[in-house]
């Protein structure tokens, strides 16, 4: 079985041995309408793709400021003496914050690609908090575009499950730990 050195070598000597014919096909190939085309629609696609990135990054700043959740009483996991106040947002919310289609974030959720929210309303439905929403739309919106430099659609891998999953450890209860205040109860005599 040939090594890939030799196969890189065998190549580089044709290129060399053969460089002035291999130039004038391609500069010739570049003077087809075609081919000129094709380049001109690559090149606009690419520029599209750049316009694109630029719009998600100046709307999710806009975004987050737009969309209003309701407001709910967290208390904290492991001391019930200490609790936050804080915006919640629906699944479907949360999605348009992230900017992504709501029944890609709700197969991302069942699939465990993004965290599961902590959270329910009284009726049930399940929802973020105000600090997971800023966590994982700022992350979303960072890991789609590292997707698009490279010419990637957007996809939830393992790896990027791992790294979101990472940023909501620094939270206890979906809240960072100093938001959450002593309350006061009343005294029963």
């Amino acid at each position: 079985m040939a090594s890939s050195g030799g196969r890189s070598e065998y190549f580089k000597k044709y290129y060399e041995k053969n460089k002035e014919r291999i130039l004038t096909k391609k500069k010739e190939v570049y003077k087809d309408p075609v081919i000129k085309r094709r380049i001109k629609a690559q090149r606009d696609k690419d520029r599209a793709r750049e316009r694109k990135i630029k719009l998600l990054l100046s709307k999710a700043d806009k975004t987050e400021k737009v969309i209003k959740g309701m407001m709910m009483r967290v208390v904290h996991p492991e001391d019930p003496s200490r609790s936050a106040v804080v915006e919640m947002f629906y699944m479907g919310k949360t999605a348009e914050i992230a900017t992504v289609p709501k029944k890609t974030f709700l197969s991302w959720v069942s699939n465990n690609r993004v965290p599961t929210p902590l959270y329910r309303t009284a009726r049930g439905w399940r929802v973020y908090t105000e600090y997971e929403v800023a966590i994982m739309s700022k992350y979303l919106i960072w890991y789609r575009k590292s997707l698009w430099m490279r010419g990637y659609r957007l996809q939830m891998s393992q790896d990027a499950s791992d790294d979101l999953a990472e940023k909501f450890s620094c939270l206890v209860g979906g809240i960072p730990e100093d938001k959450y205040i002593k309350t006061e109860t009343e005294d029963q005599s």
